[in-house]
């Protein structure tokens, strides 16, 4: 009878793993190396796509804090991309559209006059996770970031499942690539992200940069991002029809 409940106890030991692994094959998946090149190689071939994602930016600095919310929304198809971004903070709501087209780079938002666009080089002023997430696999080659694949129990409640990734900057080394003063590195105590990559196309459905700062009053900011829908399709993307373009 004693061998008995132990190889039913060893067979529902058993069972769970494999349930387990069917649930969060991320637990399984401890290769980090594995993770980034399974995603950038994904990443690389979706060139169709609208997401959707929620944002908190959480800043403390000693007892006082601030938060900020919003929306991203992305759509790409092809070369051509529209990012729109909504930010609500301190009661205030800062709406903006960028969009990247054959012709350039335009940011757009809407006046008493009508919709106003203006061109523009450079980065958007609020990368979205599937950018940032492209940078931080460039530097982890770089040996800028090192990164260890970690679980946590999915924020987003999209479908599938996602593989996860902890990124720890070494400050000193990201300030020289960016060509910074090194004034600039002074006082980060610690500065880090993690991305879930989906499974499935590579691309972040959640997303969360932490840096806190060690001075005389302790300061942290934390953002997270989190997917709210996900396809695989987006209509053509162009400028605002009737739109002022400078």
């Amino acid at each position: 009878m004693k061998k008995f409940v132990v190889v039913a106890v060893a067979a529902v030991a058993a069972a769970a793993v494999v349930a387990a692994f069917f649930a969060f094959p991320a637990l399984f998946s401890r290769d980090a190396a594995a993770i980034l090149q399974s995603a950038a190689a994904k990443l690389a071939n979706v060139t169709e796509y609208g997401i959707d994602y929620s944002i908190t930016n959480s800043i403390a600095v000693g007892e006082d804090s601030m938060n900020m919310t919003g929306a991203m929304s992305i759509l790409r198809k092809g070369a051509a991309e529209k990012t729109v971004m909504r930010f609500r903070m301190m009661g205030q709501t800062i709406a903006v559209e960028v969009y990247s087209v054959p012709n350039g780079s335009y940011s757009c938002q809407a006046g008493f006059g009508g919709v106003v666009c203006e061109r523009f080089n450079g980065s958007l002023p609020a990368p979205s996770p599937i950018a940032q997430a492209a940078s931080l696999l460039s530097l982890e080659s770089q040996g800028i970031v090192t990164a260890s694949a970690e679980w946590r129990q999915p924020a987003s409640r999209l479908p599938g499942s996602c593989s996860g990734v902890l990124f720890d900057y070494d400050v000193k080394k990201i300030i020289a690539n960016a060509s910074l003063p090194e004034e600039f590195g002074e006082g980060i105590e610690q500065m880090s992200a993690y991305v879930c990559f989906d499974d499935e196309t590579g691309i972040p459905l959640d997303f969360e940069q932490s840096v806190r700062l060690s001075a005389e009053t302790t300061a942290t900011s934390v953002m997270r991002m989190t997917a709210t829908r996900l396809e695989l399709a987006a209509p053509d993307i162009v400028l605002p029809e009737n739109a002022t373009i400078y």
